[in-house]
């Protein structure tokens, strides 16, 4: 078997670097200790970019049935803020 480590700036685990989180709605990486905006919502915190995404995400995450953001599928506009 053939096994290599190599670094080109990105993570193989798929999850942010140790002491940052994702920011659910616009995908910016955030320093979980200088987040100036966070929520946690059914005991998972989640931490944002700016004011805007936080309140995207509150807002779509208060619809029935509604579940957390495919970044993949979100539109972004200027402000980082959701759009359904």
């Amino acid at each position: 078997m053939h096994t290599h480590t190599h670094s080109h700036g990105h993570d193989h685990a798929g999850g942010p670097p140790a002491g940052k989180a994702i920011d659910p709605i616009c995908g910016m990486t955030v320093d979980i200790a200088k987040a100036k905006w966070r929520h946690t919502h059914d005991g998972v915190d989640y931490y944002f970019c700016a004011e805007g995404c936080m309140t995207s995400f509150i807002t779509h995450m208060q619809a029935p049935g509604a579940t957390i953001p495919d970044r993949k599928s979100t539109r972004l506009n200027s402000s980082h803020g959701y759009i359904s």
